[in-house]
């Protein structure tokens, strides 16, 4: 992987900034050798416009691969499985996944829309009036909180825990590589090092596709972005297709939803692997990966270089000195760890719960103190 990460990404990144270093030392005089130059790049982004219909079919026919492979499976799925993938999918991920990676809930936004939201979807009419969120009672919101987090977390995640044990379900072959991007460490920490062990308590989305993968990378501190995990081996794992449309039928999706596809397999929790390597290599070569650098230091990097005699081995290091670089964790799957079903969540004041403006926040988190001391 690290042979491929220098081979694509820098031999192209080598070359452009050779050949532009190398133009911007010529003089002003052979300004048809330059128009040569501008020409040919010219020609050369032609050529690559000319591959796009290659890579929309190529991504249509992998998303078609997948449905076919997903379509029995899903339609034998219920309502509420499919309900509960589709929250997952969107915006569920979150809070599901921070659920079992610190294996309670440490923070819940206090607002209308969640309010109403969970009201419309989880009660019934003779006891809507129970949370009016206009005329809140605070001595509710424990009871409020306990029914939020067990129906809409601790249900979920119980539910696509099932799903994982299908008899029909499709297994990875161990082939397969798969990309999990993420904004920081997850399940790893910044001392792991090659050969330590690793388990992953939460859900784990992946991508076939690196590129996807890496949408979802973020800085970690101040010199790399972190992180991007290639996971391998995975054999005789089950994984679920996820594409954004669950609820219909797959085959009635529109072939250009393949445009944004995330080509997403979900795999199941308490995965344990192996670190058999950690590289670096750079995110892409576009000009939002350079560090914030001003052509003064660039000068500084470029004062003791030959421009006209640069070999390999100089573009390497203004490469690593003008881009950020991306954290790569390759991961060797080892074993699934034992499934124990998510216990019902009990209220506990040391949930840091946010309240909107509409409320007194001090005068309303006083009462909600005297309320908790009384349960």
């Amino acid at each position: 992987m690290s042979s491929q990460i220098k081979n694509s990404k820098k031999s192209s990144i080598k070359s452009s900034i050779k050949s532009s270093i190398k133009s911007s030392t010529k003089s002003s005089t052979k300004s048809s050798t330059k128009l040569n130059t501008i020409g040919s790049k010219r020609f050369t982004r032609k050529s690559k416009n000319q591959k796009k219909p290659y890579k929309t079919t190529y991504k249509l026919i992998k998303m078609f691969t997948n449905i076919k492979q997903f379509n029995e499976f899903y339609k034998k799925l219920n309502a509420e499985k499919k309900d509960a993938l589709q929250d997952y999918k969107q915006f569920g991920y979150i809070i599901l996944n921070q659920y079992l990676y610190n294996e309670t809930i440490k923070n819940l936004k206090f607002n209308d829309l969640l309010f109403n939201n969970s009201i419309k979807k989880h009660f019934s009419n003779n006891t809507k009036d129970l949370f009016s969120f206009k005329n809140i009672d605070i001595s509710n919101i424990p009871k409020f909180v306990e029914f939020y987090v067990n129906k809409n977390i601790i249900n979920k995640i119980n539910v696509i825990d099932k799903i994982f044990t299908k008899d029909d379900i499709p297994k990875l072959n161990g082939s397969e590589i798969l990309f999990r991007g993420t904004r920081g460490h997850t399940g790893t920490t910044e001392k792991n090092k090659i050969g330590d062990e690793v388990i992953f308590k939460n859900f784990l989305s992946s991508s076939t596709e690196k590129e996807v993968s890496m949408n979802f990378t973020s800085y970690a501190d101040k010199k790399d972005i972190c992180c991007m995990y290639v996971l391998n081996g995975l054999k005789n794992i089950p994984y679920i297709y996820l594409p954004w449309s669950i609820q219909g039928k797959l085959k009635k999706i529109l072939i250009n939803n393949s445009e944004y596809d995330e080509f997403e397999y979900l795999l199941p929790r308490n995965l344990k692997f192996k670190i058999i390597n950690i590289t670096k290599g750079i995110k892409d070569s576009n000009f939002n990966s350079l560090k914030k650098l001003t052509f003064e230091q660039l000068e500084n990097l470029l004062k003791k270089k030959n421009l006209d005699k640069m070999n390999n081995t100089d573009i390497e290091t203004i490469i690593d000195k003008i881009f950020n670089k991306i954290k790569f964790i390759h991961l060797e799957y080892i074993e699934q760890l034992p499934i124990v079903q998510v216990q019902p969540y009990i209220y506990s004041d040391k949930l840091h719960l946010q309240f909107n403006k509409n409320f007194d926040v001090q005068k309303q988190k006083q009462k909600l103190n005297t309320v908790t001391n009384n349960i």
